[in-house]
């Protein structure tokens, strides 16, 4: 390993993030935006799904916060929020399947952006931007 490059992973992709422009093709974003709305209407119906209401039910107490839980009338802080959202969006298994990592990207990616999103007060672009990088690293 060069002096140049970083020690693990965690640094090279942090790296990475902290190097790239940002400025992708306007056919990711075209993508990246209907990820949002595919990974958001699977998660509408995945909200009243039993293991939802279990996790709900799990850490609806452990803080309030600003962020909002589809499907439920109780707003929590940011990894709650995206822990319960991440669930309803995979409950059905209607959720994307993105190649190489053969990982479910969308129901992971989308629940965790938009909490955070809501808690910073985050534009939609910054959710996209975050979600293009968030799908490079899970590439690589």
């Amino acid at each position: 390993m060069g002096a140049s490059e970083p020690p693990n992973p965690l640094l090279a992709y942090g790296a990475w993030l902290a190097t790239t422009s940002g400025e992708w093709p306007h056919e990711a974003i075209t993508a990246a935006r209907n990820a949002f709305m595919d990974t958001i209407g699977v998660t509408i119906p995945g909200a009243a799904e039993a293991v939802t209401r279990k996790v709900i039910a799990t850490v609806r107490s452990w803080g309030e916060g600003p962020c909002t839980v589809i499907g439920a009338d109780i707003r929590l802080a940011a990894p709650w929020a995206a822990l319960i959202n991440g669930t309803a969006a995979h409950a059905l298994d209607f959720d994307d399947n993105f190649d190489p990592a053969k990982a479910h990207a969308s129901a992971v990616l989308v629940p965790a952006i938009l909490a955070l999103a809501e808690q910073e007060e985050a534009s939609g672009l910054a959710c996209l931007d975050a979600y293009i990088a968030g799908l490079q690293i899970m590439g690589r």
